[in-house]
C-alpha cells in the first residue's frame, strides 16, 4: 500500500519516474504477447548535460531537463509513453510500431530535435543525444531485458561517437541504415 501513494510522475518534468515506466511496460508487453504487435524502448542520455549542470548550476539543469521533457512529448505519439529514469537519462515506450525501423526514425527527429543550441539565461550551450533501441520480442520478452537491451546499444551510440542511435541488435541497425538510405533517396527523386 506504501508504494501506491507514491506519484508515478515526477513534478520537474510531468513525465513518468523509473517505476510508474516499468508498471506501464509491464502493461503493454501483457498486451503485446496477445496482439502479435511489436514494439521498441529507446534508452536516452544526454551528451554535454553534466558540464551545463556544472558550469551553469542546477537551475540551468532543471531548465533543460524540462525542454526535453517537452520536446519528447511533442515528439512522441499521444500513447507513447515517455519517463525521466534519473539524471539526465529518459525512455520511450514506442507502443504498436509496423516495423522495427520505424523506431529509427523516431531515434533520428529525437537527436535533431535535441543536439541544437540552447539559450539559457542568454548563455548559448550545446547539446546532444545518444539514444539506444531494444525491439519486443527480438531483443528481450522482459521489462528488464528491453531496458537492459536499451541501455546497452544507447552505450555504443555513446561509444560511436554520440549524437547517434543504435539497435541492440547488429542487423536491425544495418536494416534500419538501409531502408532509410531508400526512403531519403526516394524523397530526393520525387523533390528532382
Amino acid at each position: 500500500a506504501q508504494l501506491e501513494s507514491q506519484p508515478a510522475t515526477a513534478a520537474l518534468t510531468g513525465l513518468y519516474i523509473r517505476r510508474g515506466f516499468h508498471q506501464a511496460l509491464d502493461t503493454a508487453l501483457s498486451r503485446l504477447d496477445r496482439s502479435g504487435k511489436r514494439m521498441a524502448v529507446l534508452y536516452l542520455d544526454l551528451d554535454g548535460f553534466k558540464r551545463i549542470n556544472d558550469s551553469l548550476g542546477h537551475d540551468a539543469g532543471d531548465q533543460i531537463l524540462r525542454k526535453v521533457a517537452e520536446q519528447l512529448k511533442h515528439c512522441l505519439r499521444p500513447y507513447d509513453i515517455v519517463a525521466r529514469m534519473g539524471g539526465d537519462e529518459f525512455t520511450a515506450l514506442l507502443d504498436t510500431l509496423d516495423h522495427p525501423e520505424d523506431a529509427a526514425r523516431v531515434a533520428e527527429k529525437l537527436i535533431e530535435l535535441i543536439s541544437v543550441r540552447h539559450q539559457l539565461d542568454g548563455v548559448e550551450v550545446t547539446l546532444g543525444a545518444s539514444i539506444g533501441i531494444s525491439c519486443f520480442p527480438e531483443c528481450g520478452q522482459t521489462v528488464d531485458g528491453l531496458l537492459r537491451s536499451a541501455d546497452m546499444a544507447m552505450y555504443e551510440a555513446k561509444r560511436a561517437g554520440r549524437q547517434q542511435y543504435r539497435f541492440f541488435s547488429p542487423e536491425m541497425n544495418g536494416r534500419a541504415r538501409s531502408r532509410l538510405m531508400l526512403e531519403e533517396g526516394l524523397r530526393t527523386a520525387i523533390e528532382q
